[in-house]
Order: structure tokens, then C-alpha cells, then sequence
């Protein structure tokens, strides 16, 4: 066991482009070689940046004798939102509620962002800045500008987008600056869309749009070959209205070369009645398009609670303490100016005492601040909602393991997803081609054992069974 736990310390880590869609699985194995754990995983609660980049810093965070993440840590990924502005009116807007309030549309600006990114990329800990809203984020005035930004000062760069502002010039800007985009689709015709959108003029038909991300794969097969960069993974939230047209949606991505299609229920802020027929075509549906699944190359994701359960899953039952809040952070404009929201679901809170970036603040010194006073004040048991609670339990395994030895290796590995006990993983990360098969069965709870098989040239030989 001790030499194989050798031979770990020379794996390189693939990057999270080559991986994606090949591992459902985060295996843990200990300096000494003497046992290995694990928990699910995924790459939607850490794309584009790499789970490992969260590992290094709770890892640095034990070593340095901070293990309960107390002391402010650069953010690893920023959630921008760049406008209040939106040019769609969303039946199922999280920010309907707080946006119909403003009197303006608060945007951050060009100069601000810029000011922001800079230091960041000369700290060099932060690795990714999501535009997202509030509002849409091709609604401000300066997106143009605002593209080119996250990959001048060295960050990776995602983008959540409705595409209806979207042309040709705009479509290249995002394959040459954006490493991760995800499109809200939700309908396959204009009529639909109009129901469940309702987009202002100027928007573009979902032809076009199907056109113009059509030429962007056409790009990307063309200019990077296997590199799928940018990432597109489209959305589509379910309600009565779209689900006849959900099979045909997924079809489409597919033939277009979109990398993965993800269902959602629509829980917040709307309450959703379905009728027993419109339950029975949903699950049909939802049948069809699993069996579109092609990993690595198209993922379909479906909800896999009871897709009609309107109960909220209690957070404190799942993780006792939100590292999420630690480690990410959204910066918001409001009327008062931009201000730091310690969670996603404080969008729309205000500005509170503390929180506001002002002009002359450097960036970490602002964070720094407001983590002494994040709202809540503790997480999760003043939580009646979370969006992060996968992503909270596969921070809480990191950690947990890391606490009990901080020279632990963290690998991405798959495991058979349809099997009710699994003993076995296959890992996924780029090994020396003379590793064998390591297998360590020790179970401390609540994390199971594990027989690690190791397949060489693992990219090509994911998907058989291990």
C-alpha cells in the first residue's frame, strides 16, 4: 500500500476541460496508503474551475491551522452580476422580485470590474468570475468591453446567458474569451419561448440562436479540436407549457454539439400545478431524454428527487457548517453601489452595513471585511433554503479528510452510477502508465471503502465497466 501511495505523488492532475463528463466520483487517499474514501461528486458545483482548486485551499487552511475556514480566504470563484437590467421577463425569475422594486437598473461599471480583475490576477487565488444576474448580463451597455477582461489578468471566465442579445461579432467575442457558458434555452419554439420568456424586442428567434451556437461548436471543433472551449451546457426549466417540447430540445443540443443539457424543476418563486396528464407526460419525457445520454460528449441531467416534491431540503440535515459562503461570493449592483452577498439566495437583500465595495477599496481588503460580518451569521442553521448543499457536502469530505491528514491525495474517478452498492472506482485523472490496480477497503463512516482500479489511458477507456 505504501508504494502505491508513492506512485500517487507523481499523478498530474487533467484539467477540468479533458474531464469533464467523466467522473461522478472524489476519492480521497490517504499519505500512508493505508485506506481510500469517497463521496459523489460532480463538475456542475465547480466548473470551470477544477475541484482540486478547492482541495489546495482547505488544504493550505488546515496546514496553516485555520481548519475551520474562520480567517478571510480569496474567494475562489466570483459571481459578477453585471446589470439589474434584463431584457426578458421570465415566468420563473429568481429576480422578478427584488428587480420590479429598483427604481433604476444598477450596473457595475467597466472601470470598477476592471479595477477588481486586476488585482485579482495579480493575487493569483482566485481562478474564475461568473457573469450572471440580477439581470442579462448582454444588457449592459459596456459587455463588449467587459469580455475581454477576466482572461487579460489571467482568470477563467463563465457566463449565464438567455442568448437573445447575442449576434455574430458577440458569438466570436465569446468563443475567444469565455471558457464556460451556460444558455438558457427552456422551449424549441418561438411561441413557447414567448409564454415562458417573454423577450423584449430585439431579441433573436431561437433559429438564430441555434445558428449562432452551431458556428461557435463549428469554431471550436475547427480552431481547438478536442479542447471543448468554451464549455456550452443549456438549461431548460420544466413547466406545463415546454414539457411537449423537451424530447426535441435535447435532440437539438445534441445535434448541435452542445456538451450538456440539465432539467429543472421550477420550485421558486412560482408555485407550479400539474395536472396527473401533464405528470404522466413529464416522466415520459423524462425517460426519452436519458436515453440521449452520450458521455463523455452529451450529458443529459435530470432531477433526481421526486421532480413534483415541493418540500425544501432542510441544509443543517445535510452539512453543519456552509463552506460554500467561504470560498465564493457575489458581487451585486444595487442603487447604493456594488456590494458583496455572502450567498446567491441574498440576492435582491440590499446593501448591507459592511458589504459595499467602495471606490477606493482594494478588492481583498473589502472581502476581508465583510467575512467578519456575513449574513446569515451562522450558516446553515439560520438556512431554510440552499443552493449549494451538493456542493457543501463534497467541501465538508474534502475537509473532513484533510483535517485527519493534510497530505491526502484527491483524485476525480467515476463510478457506475446504477449500482445500488459501489465498490469500485476508476480513476480518471492523468496517471504514469505503469500504476496497477490499488485496493484499500478500510471504512470509517460515513464515507464507504473503495477498490480503486486503475485502467491506463483512462480517457479512452472510461465507459467500460470496471
Amino acid at each position: 500500500m505504501a508504494e502505491a501511495a508513492a506512485k500517487l505523488d507523481s499523478v498530474v492532475p487533467c484539467p477540468p476541460f479533458q474531464l469533464y463528463g467523466r467522473w461522478n466520483a472524489l476519492l480521497a487517499i490517504p499519505s500512508d496508503g493505508t485506506k481510500s474514501l469517497w463521496t459523489w461528486a460532480h463538475d456542475g458545483d465547480f466548473f470551470p474551475e477544477s475541484i482540486l482548486d478547492y482541495v489546495e485551499v482547505l488544504r493550505s487552511s488546515v496546514v496553516e491551522g485555520d481548519r475551520d475556514l474562520g480567517c478571510p480566504r480569496d474567494p475562489v470563484r466570483i459571481d459578477v452580476d453585471l446589470t439589474q437590467d434584463c431584457n426578458a421577463h421570465c415566468l420563473f425569475c429568481f429576480s422578478a422580485r427584488y428587480r420590479t422594486r429598483l427604481t433604476t437598473a444598477p450596473r457595475i461599471r467597466l472601470s470598477d470590474l476592471e479595477r477588481w480583475l486586476a488585482e485579482l490576477g495579480r493575487r493569483a487565488r482566485t481562478k474564475t468570475i461568473r457573469l450572471c444576474g440580477g439581470g442579462e448580463p448582454f444588457a449592459h451597455p459596456e459587455i463588449d468591453g467587459v469580455l475581454p477582461l477576466a482572461h487579460r489578468y489571467g482568470l477563467l471566465q463563465s457566463v449565464i446567458t438567455n442568448f437573445d442579445l447575442v449576434d455574430e461579432a458577440r458569438c466570436r467575442a465569446i468563443f475567444e474569451h469565455v471558457d464556460h457558458f451556460r444558455w438558457s434555452v427552456d422551449a424549441v419554439s418561438d411561441t413557447t419561448r414567448a409564454v415562458i420568456h417573454r423577450p423584449g424586442p430585439g431579441a433573436n428567434c431561437l433559429q438564430r440562436s441555434f445558428e449562432l451556437v452551431r458556428q461557435l461548436v463549428e469554431w471550436r471543433r475547427r480552431e481547438r479540436g478536442a479542447e471543448r472551449r468554451p464549455m456550452i451546457w443549456a438549461t431548460f426549466m420544466l413547466l406545463p407549457q415546454n414539457v411537449p417540447e423537451m424530447v426535441e430540445f435535447a435532440s437539438i443540443m445534441k445535434e448541435i454539439g452542445v456538451d450538456s443539457v440539465s432539467f429543472r424543476p421550477v420550485k421558486y418563486p412560482v408555485h407550479v400545478t400539474w395536472s396527473p396528464l401533464e405528470r404522466a407526460r413529464l416522466r415520459a419525457g423524462l425517460d426519452e431524454v436519458a436515453r440521449l445520454d452520450a458521455p463523455p460528449h452529451f450529458r443529459v441531467f435530470a432531477p433526481r428527487p421526486t421532480w413534483s416534491d415541493a418540500t425544501i431540503l432542510l441544509p443543517s440535515s445535510h452539512f453543519a457548517d456552509c463552506l460554500s459562503r467561504k470560498l465564493r461570493t457575489v458581487v451585486e449592483p444595487t442603487e447604493e453601489g456594488p456590494t458583496f452577498q455572502t450567498c446567491g439566495l441574498m440576492r435582491g437583500s440590499g446593501c448591507h452595513p459592511g458589504h459595499r465595495l467602495e471606490s477606493d477599496d482594494a478588492f481583498a481588503s473589502a472581502w476581508a471585511r465583510v467575512a467578519k460580518r456575513r449574513i446569515p451569521r451562522v450558516a446553515p442553521i439560520e438556512c431554510r433554503r440552499c443552493i449549494d448543499i451538493s456542493m457543501n457536502r463534497t467541501l465538508t469530505f474534502v475537509l473532513d479528510m484533510l483535517k485527519g491528514d493534510p497530505s491526502a491525495r484527491f483524485q476525480r474517478a467515476l463510478a457506475p452510477s446504477n449500482a445500488s452498492e459501489v465498490s469500485r472506482l476508476t480513476l480518471v485523472d492523468s496517471w504514469p502508465n505503469d500504476v496497477d490496480a490499488a485496493c484499500q477497503t478500510a471504512n470509517p463512516a460515513p464515507y464507504p471503502p473503495v477498490c480503486v482500479t486503475q485502467v491506463s489511458g483512462a480517457a479512452t477507456n472510461l465507459w467500460a465497466d470496471s
